[in-house]
């Protein structure tokens, strides 16, 4: 996974195209689908932190300055995808650098939220799988009108 690919998408799909070399790649650079990828460097403060959600059936490998957060049996995949945009912000507080701004994965272990109840977590992310593509429309309406 290209940083420079990655920090501009929200979700890494079939139509991201990318080559693994089997005899490079080592277990812990792997990711597979319902993994979420976090940026953990930046040239700017706006990038820092942004994260992607790996939606493909075969493995991937994360690249150079990434993390990769694993969903377990307290947390489905596509909730903790929506939490880690909020860690995005918290984590600006620990970034540090003067051209390149980065944060430790320690840093991860800083920041809280909410866990919901399993079926609790289902319905945010039913209502946000509906509700962020009309608003991302709205914004691109309000952009092109201005």
């Amino acid at each position: 996974m290209q940083y420079g690919k990655v920090y501009k998408v929200e979700v890494v799909d079939d139509n991201y195209e990318f080559y693994v070399n089997k005899e490079f790649y080592k277990y812990n650079q792997i990711i597979k689908k319902g993994d979420t990828i976090l940026v953990s460097t930046s040239e700017t403060m706006e990038d820092l932190g942004h994260s992607c959600y790996y939606n493909r059936e075969e493995i991937g490998l994360l690249g150079g300055e990434q993390l990769c957060l694993k969903p377990n049996n307290q947390v489905k995949d596509k909730f903790l995808y929506y939490a880690s945009r909020y860690f995005k912000y918290e984590l600006n507080q620990y970034a540090g650098g003067l051209k390149v701004y980065r944060f430790k994965a320690d840093d991860l272990k800083k920041i809280g939220f909410i866990l919901p109840p399993f079926d609790k977590q289902i319905e945010i992310i039913e209502f946000l799988d509906n509700k962020i593509p009309l608003i991302d429309k709205s914004i691109e309406k309000l952009k092109k009108s201005l």
